[in-house]
This record gives C-alpha cells, sequence and structure tokens, in this order.
C-alpha cells in the first residue's frame, strides 16, 4: 500500500509577513517560483522605466512613482497571502527547501546592494531641519533634490543646492558666487562682481522667535528669490564681508536666512565635486499649502 503524502498547508500569515520583507518570497513559499523572480524583476525595474519614460522631477511625476511603488508593492504582498490562503491542500516542493528560501534571499539582497535607487530615478529626498534658509525652505519642509542637475552644465548663481561639507554632512545653501566671482557684502547688501543685487522689501514674518523682513533678491544674471533679515543685527553673524575672489572649482553660499545661517561666512568655499544636487520642490510639509510648492 503506497503511503499516503503529508499535507502542509500554506499559512496566510507568514506569506503576508515574508512578502513585505522581500518581493516574491511569499510567492515562492506558495510554490510558485517562476513568478516570485517575475516579481521582483519588475519590482526592480520600476524606478529605471519611470527615470527612462516618466518625469520624476516634477511633483506630480514623483508622487505618481511613488504611488507605483506602493500599488505594485501591495499586489505581491495581497497575492500570496491570498494565494496561501487557497492552498489548503499542499505537498511541498524542491522550492519550499531551506536552500531555496536562502539563495533567494541572498540574491534578493545582493542585488539590492549594489541597486542605489536614487541613482537610478536621479532624485534623492531630504527634511530641513534648520530655519537657515527661510523663508525659501522652513523647518519640517521633506524635499526633494535633483542629482542629475549638474552632469550637462555647471551650477549657477542663485541654485538652492544640496553639498556635502567638511563633517560629512549634507547642507542646502544658496550660491551666490560662482569661481572666480568677486564678491562683498556691506551691511547685508550683495555685491557681485562689483554689481548690487537688487533687494526688494515685499513684507515682514517671524522665524525662530525673531521678527524679520522679507526680500526679493535678484542676481545680475536675473535670477529672483526670497531671503529675510532680522530687524537687529544677530552678533554672531557677519554682515560685511571685505571684497574677494572665489577660487576656481570652488563656490560662495549663502542662507535666505541671511541673519541666522551657517553658510560660507562659517563653513568656507563649497568644492565643486562635493555639490549632490539642486532642491526642485517640497513634497512634504505639515503646513499642508507648502506641499508640492516649486524652490526657486
Amino acid at each position: 500500500m503506497e503511503e499516503e503524502k503529508k499535507n502542509y498547508p500554506r499559512n496566510p500569515f507568514i506569506a503576508f509577513i515574508i512578502s513585505l520583507f522581500v518581493p516574491g518570497l511569499g510567492q515562492l513559499y506558495n510554490g510558485k517560483l517562476a513568478k516570485a523572480l517575475t516579481l521582483l524583476v519588475i519590482t526592480l525595474l520600476i524606478p529605471i522605466l519611470f527615470s527612462y519614460f516618466g518625469n520624476n522631477k516634477t511633483f506630480s511625476g514623483y508622487v505618481l512613482f511613488g504611488l507605483t511603488l506602493i500599488v505594485f508593492r501591495l499586489y505581491i504582498v495581497i497575492d500570496a497571502t491570498i494565494s496561501a490562503k487557497r492552498l489548503k491542500l499542499y505537498q511541498t516542493k524542491k522550492e519550499n527547501k531551506w536552500y531555496s528560501y536562502t539563495i533567494f534571499i541572498l540574491l534578493s539582497i545582493l542585488i539590492l546592494n549594489f541597486y542605489d535607487l536614487y541613482k537610478i530615478i536621479g532624485v534623492e529626498t531630504f527634511t530641513i531641519l534648520s530655519t537657515g534658509n527661510s523663508p525659501s525652505l522652513i523647518q519640517g519642509d521633506y524635499v526633494v533634490a535633483d542629482l542629475d542637475s549638474y552632469k550637462n552644465k555647471k551650477p549657477k548663481a542663485g541654485d538652492l543646492i544640496v553639498f556635502i561639507g567638511n563633517d560629512g554632512m549634507k547642507y542646502t545653501y544658496r550660491i551666490v558666487g560662482e569661481p572666480k566671482d568677486t564678491i562683498e557684502m556691506k551691511n547685508n547688501i550683495l555685491f557681485a562682481n562689483n554689481t548690487m543685487l537688487k533687494k526688494t522689501k515685499y513684507g515682514e514674518s517671524s522665524f525662530d522667535n525673531m521678527k524679520v523682513k522679507l526680500y526679493d533678491e535678484k542676481t545680475t544674471s536675473g535670477y529672483e528669490y526670497s531671503i529675510c533679515n532680522f530687524f537687529e543685527p544677530y552678533p554672531h553673524i557677519e554682515r560685511n564681508l571685505d571684497k574677494f575672489e572665489v577660487p576656481e572649482n570652488n563656490y560662495f553660499v549663502l542662507g535666505d536666512n541671511r541673519d541666522n545661517a551657517a553658510d560660507s561666512r562659517v563653513i568656507g568655499f563649497v568644492q565643486k565635486e562635493n555639490i549632490k544636487g539642486k532642491i526642485i520642490f517640497v513634497l512634504w510639509n505639515k503646513q499642508l499649502r507648502r506641499i508640492g510648492q516649486n524652490v526657486r
């Protein structure tokens, strides 16, 4: 008499949990190796396809990219869970051996270790922790930076950049001086190449419990952005700078909150190779009106 094969019904909870951590692992648990590999590959392809065909450098494009990833991951988890629930009569296969799971997990880890999502999609997200760039960026802004901004062009005056400081941390300030530019500051009035940058007051506000005056400042090339100055001079930030020349392959940066920013007046020049990208829009803030705002 032939020995009856043991039944090993699939556990939906196990399928659900392992699918959360490794895309396709739940399908492998259900004995569907081909589907598991297909779903893993599609997960890796989505960012590449969006980077090539989609416009993830805009707020709407980036949101669509994020929603696509979330929906697809949900599909993987739900598919594995429902399939496991249906497999009440199941005999284990070679896909269910411990070494099959181990190989699949190690393969996923190996691929993801060399899979740089930020490089593929060309953007990176940051949280603004200080008021050094108010009013352009405020505390709590979750911003997106374009990492491809300077692949085919040079950073220019007016760009709000992300760069790596000497301490290895990421910082965000605005370029006001390009290589070989002459910079001078007189009582918080900026001069670039012996030309005073036009500064027009348009309002008042407060940051860090300090009242500030709001201005539109315009570079010599016509690029316009907002800055602010305290009503009373802040003792630890220099409002006057003797004329100097920005060295080759370096940039001089200032915070838009001119009286409360640890910018080039504190940390010195920013080397070109340390510039990561350019801030392009606000993805999230508790102040809902800021969501989706382009940064200028």
